[in-house]
């Protein structure tokens, strides 16, 4: 079997970032891998949206065209605001610590799911239940089963 590699297409990025490759489907003239900021948070973005896009079906949210990545415009019966990437690690870090350490004390064969709740302790400030969105979508019943 003789495996074709596409030597023809590859060019030097124009950001003049050192890289050589096939152009990316952008139009721009970047390469694919292309490490300039631009090129960083246009893929940063289309992530975090295609996550968006990912939550609105696993919840069955209805969606307008062009919309499903704006939690804003989703009917719903929740109001949402997704975060992904890095801005959740501490958060998420946090969640998973006190998860460990409940289910380090958990009786055989309690199957409760499990919410951590974070307490500020100053007055005024809200106290946060942070739930696996799994677990949040059983017990309201909401969502699309099909599409875990």
């Amino acid at each position: 079997m003789v495996i074709q590699i596409r030597e023809k297409n590859r060019r030097p990025c124009k950001c003049g970032c050192g890289i050589e490759g096939v152009p990316a489907s952008t139009g721009k003239g970047h390469a694919r891998a292309c490490k300039c900021r631009a090129c960083i948070a246009g893929r940063n973005s289309r992530r975090g949206k295609r996550l968006h896009r990912d939550v609105a079906n696993k919840i069955g949210a209805s969606t307008g065209y062009g919309t499903s990545s704006h939690e804003e415009s989703w009917v719903h019966e929740w109001r949402c605001e997704v975060k992904t990437g890095k801005q959740i690690s501490p958060i998420l870090t946090r969640y998973l610590d006190a998860r460990s350490q409940s289910n380090s004390s958990r009786a055989i064969g309690d199957v409760r799911p499990f919410v951590f709740i974070a307490d500020p302790g100053v007055k005024g400030e809200p106290t946060l239940a942070i739930i696996d969105l799994d677990d949040l979508m059983k017990m309201t019943g909401v969502g699309d089963d099909s599409y875990s």
